[in-house]
């Protein structure tokens, strides 16, 4: 079994709204990293993170669950909380407890009211934030228009790390734009640029350098996106 220090954990919850999908990402980022033998389903009843017999015969999340599972190199404390409005004291307390928020939003039906009353907190907390836009291979996703209503609800500041391929049908992979090699796809580039202003504008030496016109090489640009 590996060995951990505390500069190796990182705590991380799962917050939005009811229905986005939180314990299914949950149990699909245990299952990656083989932390656990099989993907539970909630719709199922056979999630290991809603194991209360009534959070399992009403197929979403009353209490917050924990679960835990190696991730390159580190060790990764995964927060499941509940996203409906009567259960929102979970999510609120767990928040106090992480070093990331990690908002999920449904691709169907974008941002809803406790994903922006949970964001309101976690902003005015200091909490970092970021997204993921769920189940993009539904038949109505739109990932542009989500990609849109993010902004218009969290600020100008929500780029896309990954793009998708396409959405519904046609989803069945990503591209990356932190780093973009030859084969890029304009898209990607285009993103690429815009996040790397983003990244830079928060450290005025970065930002000077850069406009002289010097390259930002991907490591140091990494270690700033963690502070920004």
């Amino acid at each position: 079994m590996a060995s951990y220090t505390t500069d190796d954990i990182r705590n991380i919850a799962l917050v939005g709204h009811g229905t986005c999908g939180k314990t299914s990402l949950a149990e699909a980022m245990l299952f990656a990293a083989k932390a656990t033998t099989r993907q539970g389903r909630p719709d199922d009843g056979t999630s290991i993170l809603d194991h209360d017999d009534e959070e399992r015969q009403r197929r979403f999340s009353i209490d917050a669950a924990m679960a835990h599972g190696p991730w390159k190199g580190r060790e990764i404390n995964l927060l499941d909380t509940p996203g409906y409005p009567d259960f929102i004291g979970e999510a609120i307390a767990g928040l106090e407890a992480v070093d990331l928020a990690l908002f999920v939003v449904d691709a169907n039906s974008g941002v809803r009211i406790n994903t922006r009353k949970l964001w309101e907190y976690a902003s005015r907390r200091g909490i970092p934030r970021m997204v993921v836009l769920n189940r993009l291979d539904m038949e109505h996703a739109d990932f542009v228009g989500n990609l849109e209503g993010l902004a218009a609800a969290f600020g100008e500041r929500c780029i896309p790390l990954t793009l998708p391929n396409g959405s519904g049908a046609g989803f069945s992979a990503v591209e990356g734009t932190f780093r973009v090699g030859e084969g890029a796809s304009d898209r990607a580039r285009a993103i690429h640029e815009k996040l790397l202003e983003a990244i830079i504008e928060v450290d005025d030496a970065l930002l000077e350098r850069y406009f002289n016109g010097e390259e930002i090489g991907g490591e140091e640009l990494a270690r700033t996106f963690t502070r920004s």
